[in-house]
């Protein structure tokens, strides 16, 4: 966040919070040329601008430093996610065509459906598991 302030604009609000301050104390209305208000105004308009240059300069600093801790992470993640991920993913594929080979089922198809869908499919061999063990339950059951 960038805080803009110009010159200008803060000698208004200055000026106007001067005029509302002299109408409250029940002075007359009207312009203030006091030199040494003036002086006063502008040294104060000066130190606001150097701290506000200090701060966008902090600010700037900050950003590099987050912008270089993140590429730093992704660099990371880079190195080290990919191998990881490819070996889980991998995993998917195995397990589903051992189940899909215990079951009767193709174990090529479930393999390849694992690697490529591999929660979904895992969601979806679960399901077909858990409809095959019912259907095995209810035929174990049937008097013969």
């Amino acid at each position: 966040m960038q805080i803009l302030l110009s010159t200008g604009w803060l000698a208004v609000m200055l000026s106007v919070c001067s005029v509302a301050g002299a109408q409250q104390s029940s002075e007359p209305a009207g312009p203030e040329f006091n030199p040494q208000r003036i002086e006063f105004l502008e040294n104060r308009m000066k130190q606001i601008e150097s701290r506000q240059r200090e701060a966008e300069t902090g600010i700037q600093r900050l950003e590099s430093r987050i912008q270089g801790l993140d590429s730093q992470v992704r660099q990371e993640l880079v190195d080290r996610g990919d191998g990881a991920a490819g070996f889980v993913i991998f995993l998917f594929g195995v397990f589903c065509a051992l189940w899909a080979q215990n079951t009767g089922r193709s174990p090529w198809l479930w393999f390849f459906m694992g690697l490529f869908f591999n929660i979904i499919t895992v969601l979806v061999l679960l399901s077909k598991n858990a409809s095959d063990k019912k259907a095995e339950f209810r035929t174990s059951k049937l008097p013969t």
